[in-house]
């Protein structure tokens, strides 16, 4: 499920959301991917403002963005 969630994003070009546990413990991330390799994603993190690396082991959840749309009035 998680490498359909990252090729979509990678194909639709949109950014998604991870819960991902790092050194410092784990925090919530929105990103927009760049490269999918077996073991680590490579992405701009919007969090922290510049590409970073995600081991996919350490990613405890995924999940796209939902889309807003305008009211209708």
């Amino acid at each position: 499920m998680m490498e359909g969630i990252i090729e979509r994003a990678i194909e639709e070009q949109v950014p998604i959301q991870l819960v991902y546990e790092s050194k410092s413990g784990i925090t919530q991330r929105t990103i927009t991917i760049y490269k999918n390799e077996p073991e680590r994603i490579v992405a701009y993190c919007h969090t922290k403002k510049a590409v970073r690396s995600f081991r996919k082991r350490c990613i405890l959840a995924i999940q796209p963005i939902k889309k807003r749309y305008p009211a209708v009035i």
